[in-house]
């Protein structure tokens, strides 16, 4: 009994210190179900806040597992929004999502956190989490991430972070993720954080995984920075496989002494007969001021086994980068690099494209 009142006490005190402070506002979703046999699993996560004053805590977070045994469909989804006004903010917004289904059926996920904070020290972070496995004839898993934050004020923080993972196993299988970050910030002293992590596994006849990551962000004010990455592993493993990675990112800064940092990374591996991979990625960003620099990186490895006598294997790998500059003591930092490989013995066609080009147009002093 003493230990139940002592926690009892903690907790008020925790609370009413906290409330000292500010606001306070804890919101969240726990769902857990099995499933048996023919039929369907879904399951529905949402917070919402409002919250008005200084030195507020809003933390929002929905975790969803689901389990299936037969042939069935599992949707999950989760969703966090939060408008704070106010200084001394911090928000935090999370979504963990974990679904397993032996046989037959599809798996869909779909996360998304969106943040409105006005005010000067702010902190924001949202995170999204997704896991999913699957065993069986005609089998597909779906995976959709996104966030979305809007701050307005002086020293904002502000990182976007979204994670997939899929193991899927049978005929006919494939993996679809899609993830986003878009950022919007107006003050000094801006920090801004975009990553986006994927890993596929698919092995069947018929098989393949398609990789989708984006990241944009747009800063107003001096002393910004940004950095933006996206990172892809697929592994494919049958026949007729395809493996298709798609990345980019876009930045805007408006200010003086502003960095930003872009790059992706894709790897893509196969294991089978007549196999294709296709990985693009893209780096672009518009920055206004002086003092600004911008680094862009681009990085592809894929990797094929042996072919047989009668079917070719198809590597393409795109890479690009675009800066424009305007202002005065700027740098521009620019680079691509590609490895495709395929065993000896074996015919491919492996087509590799990369660019990079850089506009920097700064003042011309003692013309006439």
């Amino acid at each position: 009994m003493k230990y139940e009142i002592a926690t009892v006490v903690a907790l008020a005190l925790l609370i009413s210190s906290a409330s000292a402070l500010g606001n306070v506002v804890l919101q969240g979703n726990g769902q857990v179900a099995f499933g048996n046999g023919v039929g369907s699993i879904t399951q529905t996560g949402a917070n919402g806040a409002i919250v008005v004053g200084n030195g507020n805590w809003v933390m929002q977070g929905n975790e969803q597992f689901a389990n299936h045994n037969g042939i069935g469909i599992v949707n999950q989804v989760a969703d966090n929004g939060a408008l704070v006004i106010g200084d001394g903010n911090l928000v935090m917004e999370g979504n963990l999502q974990v679904a397993d289904l032996n046989g037959a059926g599809v798996i869909d996920q779909d996360a998304s956190n969106l943040a409105a904070v006005i005010g000067d020290r702010n902190v924001v972070e949202q995170v999204n989490f997704a896991f999913a496995n699957q065993y069986g004839f005609a089998t597909g898993i779906s995976q959709n991430q996104d966030n979305l934050a809007l701050v307005i004020g002086t020293g904002n923080n502000a990182m976007q972070y979204n994670y997939a993972d899929a193991v899927v196993n049978g005929l006919l299988s494939g993996v679809v993720q899609d993830q986003t970050n878009v950022g919007l910030q107006v003050g000094i002293a801006n920090d801004m954080m975009q990553n986006n992590d994927a890993y596929a596994n698919v092995a069947g006849f018929f098989s393949f995984a398609d990789q989708d990551q984006s990241n944009a962000g747009l800063q107003v004010g001096d002393l910004n920075y940004m950095d933006q990455y996206n990172a892809a592993d697929a592994f494919v493993f049958g026949v007729g496989n395809y493996a298709g990675q798609d990345q980019s990112n876009a930045a805007t800064e408006v200010g003086v002494f502003n960095v930003v940092g872009q790059d992706n990374y894709a790897s893509a591996t196969m294991m089978g007969t007549f196999d294709v991979i296709t990985q693009t990625e893209d780096n672009t960003a518009l920055v206004l001021g002086i003092g600004d620099i911008a680094y862009q990186g681009n990085y592809q490895v894929a990797l094929s086994d042996a072919a047989w006598d009668f079917e070719t294997d198809t590597i393409d790998q795109t890479a690009g980068n675009l800066a424009v500059m305007v202002g005065s003591g700027d740098l521009a930092v620019q680079g691509n690099g590609q490895m495709a490989v395929q065993t000896p013995d074996s015919d491919v066609a492996i087509i590799q494209t990369a660019d990079n080009l850089a506009v920097v147009i700064s003042p011309v002093v003692g013309t006439i």
